[in-house]
């Protein structure tokens, strides 16, 4: 997770110096907020799309307090009842709970990745830089744990 001060020694204090270690550490954290994010998601193609849909049906089926007269407008969620056996409202319930787990882990994660770019791009040395990109992971990886 942390990488050693001694990975960076080429870097010197001097602004050239300062300046591209701050571009690598802030790439460093992009890539790690990403790696944090798969924790609890799925990457796969078309899958975020799916996970859109399913909430946008069970935000509409809520709305109507779960009762239409055909699932026919709402393949996602008739696909997940029938792959999981849930009845409609426990199923949309599951669907937006899990959306609502999404959105705060995703917040914490954009908050504690912005945060670390700020204090990279705010260090003057190349230590601080260290440490301020070594703080922001830390902090990214205590997410959900």
């Amino acid at each position: 997770l942390l990488v050693s001060q001694s990975r960076y020694e080429h870097y010197r204090n001097d602004i050239g110096d300062v300046a591209n270690l701050k571009k690598l550490c802030k790439n460093e954290l992009d890539a790690f907020a990403g790696d944090v994010r798969l924790r609890f998601i799925t990457f796969a193609p078309g899958q975020a799309e799916t996970y859109i849909l399913k909430a946008q049906e069970a935000k509409e089926l809520k709305a109507l307090n779960f009762t239409v007269a055909s699932m026919a407008n709402y393949p996602m969620i008739a696909a997940e009842m029938q792959a999981t056996a849930l009845d409609l409202t426990t199923c949309c319930n599951t669907i937006l709970y899990m959306e609502n787990v999404w959105k705060q882990v995703a917040a914490a994660v954009e908050y504690q990745r912005l945060l670390g770019k700020i204090n990279v791009d705010a260090a003057t040395t190349s230590v601080d830089v260290l440490n301020a990109k070594n703080t922001a992971m830390t902090a990214l990886n205590l997410i959900g744990q």
